[in-house]
């Protein structure tokens, strides 16, 4: 049998590693603080990896759906 150790991927391993420490020292380990980002790491991880938002869907109106449902359901009735 394998060691627990072994199976680990190396974010597994960084993760029981921030885990086990103390607040100020995980902090430390993230380039963090208790006041969270300033500014400027703001602006810098924005550059850097874009906006932290959710992309938005088109929304379809109700009404609408069932109009293209009715439409596919009569189809498929003249079809048969």
């Amino acid at each position: 049998m394998k060691s627990t150790a072994s199976v680990l991927s190396d974010n597994d391993k960084f993760l029981i590693k921030i885990c086990s420490v103390s607040v100020e020292k995980c902090l430390n380990i993230l380039g963090s603080s208790k006041d969270g980002l300033s500014d400027e790491d703001v602006i810098k991880y924005r550059e850097k990896f874009g906006v932290n938002e959710l992309s938005k869907k088109e929304k379809k109106i109700f009404f609408l759906n069932y109009l293209i449902d009715l439409k596919i359901r009569w189809l498929f009735n003249f079809l048969l």
